[in-house]
């Protein structure tokens, strides 16, 4: 492992090792684990038990309080236990691996490992950061926090899946070949803030912590995703989430374009008076069987709406009354 890419690493995971070759072994992750004396399978050792500890005191410290009648908890016993299984579980640990794009420092032979040798990983990295910091629990406990994303469950729990925009963006980056972004971050009036590069923009994220200001970061990004075009978000039927943005005029002439690109069959536009809207256009394409139908007082206009809702259609927008 070359000077650059620990410096790399230590930028992504934010710890700084006194002792480099700690972390170079760390990640000689073997598929098929051996009972080496110097191996990262001596490390997942601390490793298993600092996570074990450092969870406990994360999740306890958020719902447990010491009063004069003894210490309790500000919730029940099974949310606590409900937390922590979740958060202790080696599936959690392979996604965040994989989050932080850290599997490409490791040497991976077979897709059927991928996934063991990032949980192994994880724990072994944290072992390696509890010998570096001599035990040191007020270093191993928010290094934990954050190679977890602990802030982000404990802030939105575990079903919120669609508020998780740093996996989204990394699923996206795997879809379509790109490199992941690489989080930044610095204190800026006593709070930590997040920033990461998109393109030729510096997005900013805030947050109560490290974790939270790099999701906010990755909200942002994800949103300029979404308005480049790049990702198209869809509601639980299946239709696309947001508006379309085309006139009238423009989705007649995009039906137009793509009837003479032989992507859809003949237009037909028909109107019919209406007594209390004026007109209402019809719109339909041959071989589908949606009819599109506007009103508006302008006989023309109701039959361009009617376009445009076509247009809504064979895109996979949810029609509305326009």
């Amino acid at each position: 492992m070359n000077p650059q890419e620990i410096k790399k690493i230590e930028s992504i995971i934010q710890y700084e090792f006194k002792n480099k070759k700690l972390l170079e072994e760390a990640f000689l992750v073997e598929p098929e684990p051996d009972n080496e004396v110097y191996s990262s399978e001596v490390f997942r050792i601390p490793g298993k038990r600092a996570i074990n500890f450092a969870l406990t005191h994360i999740v306890l410290n958020r719902f447990g309080e010491l009063k004069d009648e003894g210490y309790g908890l500000i919730t029940d016993k099974d949310s606590v236990n409900y937390i922590l299984n979740n958060l202790y579980t080696r599936d959690v640990y392979a996604r965040n691996i994989q989050i932080l794009g850290l599997e490409e420092f490791l040497y991976i032979p077979e897709e059927d490992v991928y996934d063991d040798m990032t949980r192994r990983l994880f724990e072994s990295l944290v072992g390696a950061v509890t010998i570096d910091s001599g035990w040191d629990l007020q270093v191993i406990t928010p290094f934990v926090s954050f190679l977890l994303d602990c802030d982000f469950y404990l802030e939105y729990g575990f079903e919120d899946i669609d508020a998780h925009y740093v996996a989204k963006i990394y699923n996206w980056c795997v879809e379509n070949n790109k490199s992941f972004p690489v989080y930044r971050f610095q204190m800026e009036d006593n709070k930590p803030v997040c920033k990461v590069k998109f393109g030729p923009t510096i997005v900013t994220g805030v947050g109560k912590s490290k974790t939270l200001a790099k999701f906010d970061a990755a909200k942002q990004v994800y949103q300029m995703l979404i308005d480049g075009g790049y990702i198209i978000e869809r509601d639980e039927e299946g239709y696309i989430i947001g508006e379309l943005n085309m006139t009238p005029d423009e989705a007649v002439n995009y039906l137009d374009s793509q009837f003479k690109e032989g992507a859809i069959g003949e237009i037909s536009y028909t109107s019919a008076a209406d007594s209390e809207k004026g007109y209402i256009g019809i719109c339909s394409v041959d071989g589908n069987d949606f009819t599109a139908y506007a009103s508006d007082f302008d006989e023309v206009l109701a039959m361009k709406k009617a376009a445009y809702k076509m247009v809504r259609h064979l895109l996979g927008y949810r029609n509305k009354d326009i």
